[in-house]
């Protein structure tokens, strides 16, 4: 018959037998209005305001929209320092989600 020894060991730097939960962290609201100088920041900024326009004005045509819509971006952090990769984002995006 084989012996087994039976040892206690700390289940963290708490003590023998400690532990415990930490709640998640809150973030805030999803979906909050801050804005980043990133890409990202800017593809959701602009996929919302395309939604919008094509809401206001079906009629209008891509162009048009797009100009409008890119104007109205135009304080955006990514656009104001990166103004040709947010019109390569825009484009990048009207054609992966055929808006």
């Amino acid at each position: 018959e084989q012996a087994t020894e039976n040892r206690r060991v700390p289940s963290s730097n708490l003590g023998p037998g400690m532990s415990f939960l930490s709640p998640m962290p809150f973030f805030g609201e999803l979906n909050d209005n801050r804005q980043f100088n990133n890409a990202d920041s800017f593809a959701m900024a602009f996929d919302e305001a395309w939604k919008d326009s094509v809401k206001a004005d079906s009629n209008q045509d891509v162009t048009t929209r797009l100009a409008s819509v890119m104007h109205g971006l135009q304080e955006h952090p990514f656009m104001e320092s990166s103004p040709e990769m947010a019109q390569q984002v825009a484009a990048f995006r009207l054609r992966l989600l055929d808006l």
